[in-house]
């Protein structure tokens, strides 16, 4: 079901407990190279930032891609 950017989104599906739908619409939007960021600690593991991009700031921007 889910193709190359699949995986983290299955990850963002899971941490958030989306239903299937909300991971593939996840995964639509995923950029290439952007980054995820998770808080991991006492009460388990959060998501704190997905899909961040921010890395492709100036003239990088045109470089961005996404599914």
């Amino acid at each position: 079901m889910f193709t190359s950017a699949g995986p983290l989104a299955a990850v963002w599906g899971a941490l958030l407990s989306l239903p299937d739908e909300g991971v593939v619409a996840l995964n639509r939007v995923a950029v290439n190279a952007s980054v995820t960021t998770l808080a991991v600690g006492g009460s388990g593991t959060g998501l704190l930032a997905f899909n961040e991009h921010a890395h492709f700031a100036g003239d990088r921007r045109r470089t961005v891609t996404c599914r």
